[in-house]
């Protein structure tokens, strides 16, 4: 630099780094950064936040941020939709941007409040001081939620939510419990797409597996989770245990899905889980509840026994030597009272019930007993737990 004279030999005297002048008045920075605008991507759970000025990305305390439903959240007939994050990764892109990596608790939590963060209109951001300082320790001057920032641009999710893995308990009340990667809506769940299998099959014409699709169920349509607990339907519960080759181990146990399955909260089809591509059971348990007899029915013209059981049983383990028709629900021990079968043949495969053809041996002594089965009043059953399984 060189005065006004242009004068060749006149320019500024140097000063060396060493003896470098101090300055005479300092001003230190006064103004407390404020935020110029935000972005919400939920398809990639990102938040974007862009400051007038370089901030300490190490003073960012993500648990401010506060996402809410409308820019005034005090003056509502009804209460606002709001949230508050619990934590994220953030990165600072650029010395006044800072980038926060949603955790997919948060992001999960968001898709399940209906009405929040599903478009630009209802997506409105406060925070407190704490949230960041800038890098004269100023905090940044707050967002009050009766005076919320719209976001500038808002990316809504696309992405199909995907089955993580699945338990099947036939035990007790049986339920199928799904778990997908995202919160998806509850009462979309399609229970006629899913289905059961017992391998990962190469081809659908592999006749040597078996497979099932559901029929029914019952689940909490309410609420909207990542996890959906189905009470299996008892028409469902009772085939899958009837089909031999499937669903009795954790290695028997697969399930498929079409894209109908069920829905996330913005709508988007999950990813099917193709018969070639099969889920395997994560946790299986079996069942280990005995089967109760329900009703049953004795027709001595048909010269039948016909038993209704609580669940599917094993045809090839019915024991009719176990039954015994008695007169006395008191089991007295009398001959003339009661009749323990000696045989039959069995009408019907696996299933909840079952049609004894009586031996002409029984009939004849049940027949020859004046008091025994001559009316609903005079008939009586017993199984021992030998009788069926």
């Amino acid at each position: 630099i060189r005065d006004m004279n242009f004068v060749a030999t006149n320019w500024l005297i140097p000063y060396a780094t060493v003896a470098a002048q101090q300055v005479s008045d300092f001003t230190e920075d006064a103004t407390s950064p404020h935020l110029v605008w935000f972005s919400l991507d939920m398809d990639r759970g990102r938040v974007f936040l862009q400051f007038q000025e370089t901030v300490n990305v190490t003073s960012f305390d993500v648990t401010e941020v506060v996402v809410q439903n409308v820019a005034n959240a005090t003056n509502q007939s009804m209460p606002a939709l709001t949230y508050q994050l619990t934590g994220g990764d953030t990165t600072a892109n650029l010395i006044n941007f800072i980038e926060i990596n949603m955790t997919i608790l948060d992001q999960n939590n968001i898709k399940r409040i209906e009405g929040l963060a599903t478009s630009r209109n209802d997506t409105w951001i406060t925070y407190a001081p704490a949230l960041l300082r800038d890098m004269n320790s100023r905090p940044v001057v707050a967002i009050a939620n009766d005076s919320a920032v719209q976001v500038r641009n808002f990316t809504e999710d696309s992405t199909s939510p995907t089955l993580v893995n699945f338990d099947l308990d036939l035990d007790g009340v049986p339920s199928l419990t799904l778990t997908f990667d995202e919160t998806v809506k509850s009462n979309t769940l399609n229970y006629s797409s899913l289905a059961l299998q017992n391998s990962t099959w190469n081809a659908l014409g592999n006749t040597t597996s078996q497979r099932y699709w559901l029929i029914g169920g019952a689940h909490n349509e309410l609420y909207d989770d990542t996890t959906i607990i189905v009470t299996l339907a008892k028409e469902d519960r009772d085939e899958i245990t009837r089909l031999s080759d499937l669903a009795y181990s954790n290695t028997s146990t697969f399930l498929t899905t079409l894209s109908s399955a069920v829905l996330d909260m913005n709508g988007n089809s999950p990813v099917p889980l193709l018969v070639s591509a099969a889920q395997p059971v994560k946790l299986y348990t079996p069942d280990e509840t005995r089967p109760t007899l329900q009703r049953y029915q004795l027709d001595l013209t048909s010269e039948t026994l016909w038993l209704s059981f609580s669940e599917t049983v094993l045809l090839s383990s019915y024991a009719p030597i176990e039954i015994t028709l008695l007169s006395d629900p008191a089991l007295v021990v009398n001959a003339t009272q009661l009749r323990k079968l000696v045989g039959g043949n069995f009408a019907d495969v696996d299933a909840t019930t079952v049609l004894l053809n009586l031996t002409k041996l029984d009939l004849d002594d049940i027949k020859l007993q004046q008091n025994l089965s001559v009316s609903n009043e005079t008939t009586y059953i017993a199984l021992t737990s030998a009788t069926v399984t």
